[in-house]
């Protein structure tokens, strides 16, 4: 019974190596042949390329197929050894009381801090019918990253900032996937151009001179995506608007002499504006200023006349009145 059991293990123990066995020499045979197809390839594009006879020849059965394919490769594997890419942008809402030497001194901090001015749009003033309306202008500001915190202090020395918002955008794993399809690319380009001097059939130059146009497009397409990145990246976009008003917001986190500093000059501008309303509504309301002034003037030299002639009647009454009452007394006298 004892030896039963011993023949049983040892029968078993011989599947299993067997099995084992068959399982190694699979994995073996799909190594050799994938080394195999290696070595093959290695030897088609170390072959003497001059000497179509000894293989070196472009041929549609073989060399075509060694073309590089397009090759999609994700950047997101080295995310760690990457330069964060960070996109800012601002947003500034800005009032004064005097717009046109604010955007004078807006002009001057963009050239200070080496910016420039994207786009601008300015409304409001006199209209044609010579009303004036508040001022407000927008404007889309670039500069340099490195200067961004220092230009928004800035423009709050020189208005004041009502409303400000800073955010930033993480571009770093399209741009480096951008980058590394664009090195792949460039890499197939140059295969492609080897390729070119090795191909001796027409149907074989007309293949590879188009994929050499798709991949020239594609090229240029991610070289101008990288350029754009770069100049969003390197340049932080602001966007600036500008309000003109008759008195500026108080602001919480100003000083007690900044506040009055503030008021007093609000109230300097409230009575210059009443003293200037008061000029142009006399001036401009000038024909019908003379027209009542003259209807007045009618009224009260009539209404003089009238009660001059009032008086001199009531004058001559009394005199006569008093003639008459002295000849009576006369006429007694003599009877």
């Amino acid at each position: 019974m004892k030896k039963l059991s011993i023949i049983f293990l040892i029968f078993c123990l011989i599947f299993s190596l067997s099995l084992f066995g068959c399982g190694s020499q699979s994995d073996t045979n799909y190594s050799i042949d994938a080394d195999a197809e290696t070595a093959v390839v290695m030897q088609e594009d170390s072959v003497d390329k001059s000497n179509p006879q000894i293989g070196g020849g472009f041929n549609e059965a073989s060399s075509y197929s060694s073309m590089p394919q397009q090759t999609n490769y994700s950047g997101t594997e080295n995310l760690k050894n990457l330069d964060i890419k960070l996109i800012w942008r601002a947003y500034l809402e800005v009032e004064t009381t005097e717009f046109d030497k604010m955007t004078n001194s807006l002009m001057e901090l963009v050239e200070q801090y080496d910016g420039f001015i994207e786009s601008s749009n300015i409304y409001g003033g006199l209209d044609i019918n010579g009303n004036y309306n508040m001022k407000s202008a927008g404007y889309t500001v670039r500069i340099p990253v490195n200067n961004l915190d220092n230009f928004i202090n800035s423009v709050g020395e020189i208005g004041n900032v009502t409303m400000q918002e800073k955010t930033s955008q993480n571009i770093t794993l399209q741009y480096a996937d951008t980058e590394a399809r664009k090195q792949a690319l460039e890499k197939e380009y140059n295969k492609l151009l080897e390729l070119m001097d090795s191909a001796t059939t027409m149907e074989d130059i007309v293949a590879i001179e188009a994929r050499l146009s798709e991949v020239r497009l594609q090229l240029d397409s991610l070289s101008s995506e990288l350029k754009r990145y770069d100049n969003l990246i390197d340049y932080s976009t602001i966007n600036v608007n500008i309000n003109e008003v008759k008195q500026e917001s108080p602001n919480k986190d100003q000083s007690i002499g900044s506040r009055i500093k503030i008021d007093f000059k609000n109230t300097i501008n409230n009575i210059k504006e009443f003293s200037v309303d008061t000029i142009v509504f006399i001036i401009a309301k000038s024909p019908i200023l003379i027209f009542i002034g003259i209807i007045i003037a009618v009224v009260v030299i009539l209404f003089k006349h009238k009660r001059n002639s009032h008086i001199s009647l009531h004058s001559l009454s009394k005199n006569k009145s008093k003639t008459l009452k002295d000849d009576d007394n006369s006429s007694d006298e003599n009877k």
